[in-house]
């Protein structure tokens, strides 16, 4: 097999426990013991009758989180329509996927660009606008689904090649960026990104609609894991805005 296999789940815990561990150090003198809750706690009215209005989600951090999710999960579905239109010879389809996934503005890729950019400034916006257009990201799945469709197996290893490479460079540079943010770890969930999105891209090749629909499932539930890691990492760096 071609694409690299590590444990679906493993890196986002990982990262996900790291970034709780930097969070935690005061939980244990913080808790309030519920007897001594105030009784217009939220959830529980002043009299007691549990009618009070629960306390609001719509903070920064959870509008960072859900706007994450969607610009990385649609990233997974614009690519996989992408990658399944090429397969089915249908440029046109693929063409206007593609377009719709990294075209220059209205895209996926310029809307989260945009979103780097509002949190990090317009010069981290730009260095992840170059990042993320790498020749050796989004350019690799192409030409992995290209040498699938003339089982190529020397070109879809090169493709797996180029996606490993991106993956220790965009965990290098995000960590230099947010060091709430392990490189290594980092690396380990694009990787899984990659390793997810190829195994749909394989399922395709072969005709199989079930397994496709099992896969793309994984791949989206990976890449939301990874928002919300990324933005409880970014909630932690700057706690004044989120």
């Amino acid at each position: 097999m071609s694409r690299p296999l590590i444990k679906l789940g493993a890196p986002l815990l990982a990262l996900s426990l790291v970034v709780a561990a930097c969070g935690d150090d005061d939980s244990a003198t913080s808790t309030t013991p519920p007897s001594e809750m105030p009784a217009d706690a939220p959830g529980e009215s002043a009299d007691g009758s549990g009618d009070a209005a629960v306390a609001p989600t719509d903070t920064g951090a959870a509008a960072l989180r859900a706007g994450l999710t969607d610009l990385l999960t649609e990233h997974v579905y614009l690519a996989s329509l992408a990658t399944d239109a090429a397969l089915r010879g249908d440029q046109a389809g693929f063409e206007a996927y593609a377009t719709a996934l990294n075209g220059p503005e209205d895209s996926n890729t310029a809307d989260l660009v945009e979103a780097i950019s509002g949190v990090y400034g317009e010069d981290v916006g730009s260095a992840f606008d170059g990042l993320w257009r790498s020749e050796d990201h989004i350019p690799a799945f192409v030409a992995y689904t290209q040498a699938a469709a003339a089982d190529d197996q020397a070109g879809k290893d090169a493709a797996v090649e180029r996606l490993t490479a991106y993956a220790a460079t965009f965990g290098e540079t995000l960590n230099s960026v947010n060091p709430n943010l392990p490189a290594d770890v980092v690396t380990e969930a694009i990787t899984m990104h990659a390793t997810t999105l190829l195994a749909v891209i394989d399922a395709q090749k072969a005709g199989d609609p079930t397994e496709v629909a099992s896969l793309l499932r994984e791949a989206v539930h990976h890449m939301s894991g990874t928002a919300e890691a990324l933005a409880s990492a970014t909630a932690m760096q700057l706690p004044d805005r989120f």
